[in-house]
């Protein structure tokens, strides 16, 4: 029980080191090509550290305030695409031009564990909800929306940018962004996508920061949210750094390495077991008694 608990907990602080490492080659190659990675990563984990230590209410809250941000910014530089005339339908043909066959290998691993397998993270959250009736209905809604968001925006991407840039892209959403130029008077977005990327990093690496803590007071038995807040949050920033060397390796890893070794094992094969596990223990329990 010790181990699964402290692989669950390292885990964690692997993923949130990852995401970490992903926002801070993002802000290099973006805007501030001439800043250090050392810089930008304490700068991000010091704000981390500070939205860990309010607590999940407060972050909950915010998260909130951003979503309706999220959501409105999309909703505008969408509708500045279609009125452009950035919208190329062509691009999005042939339909299956290389059949089922290549649909089912992007899809396993990587498509169903990312985003879609790191919900695992929400069952350490979910004892703390006030209202754990509605978790299911919230949470299938959650799943369903971000679900069309992220098929929408990734047709509007095809459509703007064609398969070959995006796939070529490493931040496709910044590279559609920067076609925009109406009348010479709306262009150079690419900030608001920049804002809208590091909002999105700022709930995701903070989810895992969330879940390494309540992992860590579990497993040392510590008060909530102390001092383990801060320990954990060097940790994640220096891991972030040692990584990988560079940023391709780091791609490499997290395509190549992790859905498999880790992803696919604790996504997918403990949740099985636990399962199977219950469904057993329901059955002899009659039995038994």
């Amino acid at each position: 029980m010790v181990s699964s608990v402290f692989a669950i907990f390292i885990y964690f602080v692997y993923l949130a080191s990852r995401v970490l490492r992903d926002f801070e080659e993002l802000l290099i190659s973006s805007t501030y090509n001439r800043t250090s990675i050392i810089t930008l990563g304490i700068c991000m984990t010091l704000v981390l550290i500070y939205g860990v230590h309010l607590g999940l209410e407060a972050f909950a809250r915010v998260a909130c305030i951003c979503f309706g941000i999220i959501i409105l910014t999309l909703l505008i530089l969408n509708v500045v695409f279609v009125l452009g005339g950035y919208i190329k339908l062509e691009n999005l043909q042939p339909v299956l031009g290389n059949g089922w066959r290549k649909v089912w290998k992007e899809l396993f691993p990587t498509g169903i564990t990312v985003p879609y397998g790191e919900l695992i993270t929400f069952t350490m959250i979910l004892p703390y909800l006030n209202k754990k009736s509605q978790a299911v209905k919230v949470g299938l809604s959650a799943i369903i929306i971000g679900g069309v968001s992220l098929t929408i925006n990734s047709i509007i991407l095809l459509c703007v940018l064609g398969p070959d840039a995006v796939f070529r892209s490493t931040f496709p959403a910044l590279s559609a962004v920067s076609y925009i130029n109406i009348v010479d008077f709306i262009e150079r977005l690419d900030p608001f996508i920049l804002i809208l990327l590091i909002i999105l990093g700022f709930i995701k690496i903070s989810i895992f920061f969330f879940c390494a803590v309540i992992g860590a007071t579990d497993l040392f038995q510590m008060k909530p949210f102390s001092i383990s807040i801060y320990v954990i949050g060097g940790v994640i920033f220096f891991s972030s750094l040692m990584i990988a060397p560079s940023y391709q390796a780091h791609i490499d890893e997290g395509l190549k390495i992790v859905p498999y070794l880790l992803h696919l094992p604790l996504f997918i094969g403990v949740p099985i077991l636990l399962l199977i596990t219950a469904y057993i223990k329901q059955k002899i329990k009659p039995t038994v008694s």
